[in-house]
């Protein structure tokens, strides 16, 4: 299994590329369809599944356009669910961004467990940033989305966040047994 990281602009999101021998599994791809199809073809991978950490525009932007090109399993938590919906709910409109609706495939829920080929993740809550916000741990990774950065945190500001609910899911996350990787949804990675 092999990780990879592309980093797309104007937003500065981490979009995952998780290949597995079962298909390829991208975490928040967020803009630029045709960067990461490029990409896809390139290191000729499938992809069979979009994991969202949570449901804000910079992290689901382009569902819609590798909708039209793959057929794609698309999961985000229920809590989150209406932003992929919605582009005032994703926060689109308050940004001036172009958001295509798509419905999700698959409403997750805490504990629940995603495996593609060798990738096996763990669904852990952890609202704060948006009140559906998840974590995926897994295979000594952690996606973070945008909970947890290198040296910081999430905001808390936007509909749905809370400073107090996300302190309590950054001490759920430090409970966390053993060392990983941390991948967040912007910035660099760390430990």
């Amino acid at each position: 299994m092999e990780i990879y990281r592309l980093h797309l602009l104007p937003m500065d999101v981490n979009c995952y590329v998780v290949d597995t021998h079962a298909g390829a599994v991208l975490v928040d791809p967020g803009d630029k369809p045709w960067r990461i199809a490029e990409f896809l073809e390139e290191k000729k991978l499938t992809p069979v599944m979009v994991l969202h950490t949570h449901g804000h525009f910079d992290h689901i932007g382009a569902d819609s356009a590798l909708l039209e090109k793959y057929p794609l399993e698309i999961c985000v938590h229920e809590k989150d669910a209406p932003m992929l919906l919605d582009p005032e709910e994703s926060l689109a409109v308050r940004f001036g961004a172009p958001l295509k609706p798509v419905r999700p495939t698959r409403l997750l829920h805490e504990g629940e467990r995603i495996e593609v080929g060798e990738l096996s993740l763990t669904v852990l809550e952890t609202p704060g940033h948006t009140r559906g916000s998840v974590c995926y741990y897994g295979n000594g990774v952690l996606f973070t989305g945008d909970t947890l950065f290198r040296d910081n945190v999430g905001r808390c500001d936007f509909p749905g966040g809370s400073k107090y609910v996300l302190s309590e899911s950054l001490k759920r996350l430090r409970r966390l047994e053993g060392d990983c990787r941390i991948l967040p949804g912007h910035g660099e990675e760390t430990t």
